[in-house]
């Protein structure tokens, strides 16, 4: 049993996190919806 195609996406998603924790958005009405 291979879990590498959603290890892929677990790995897509921190990385996503990463770079919004890096940049985040002037306003916390941006990040409200990321977060939902």
């Amino acid at each position: 049993m291979s879990s590498s195609s959603s290890d892929r996406e677990l790995e897509e998603q921190l990385a996503e996190a990463g770079r919004i924790l890096l940049e985040p958005p002037p306003a916390v009405d941006e990040l409200l919806p990321l977060l939902d």
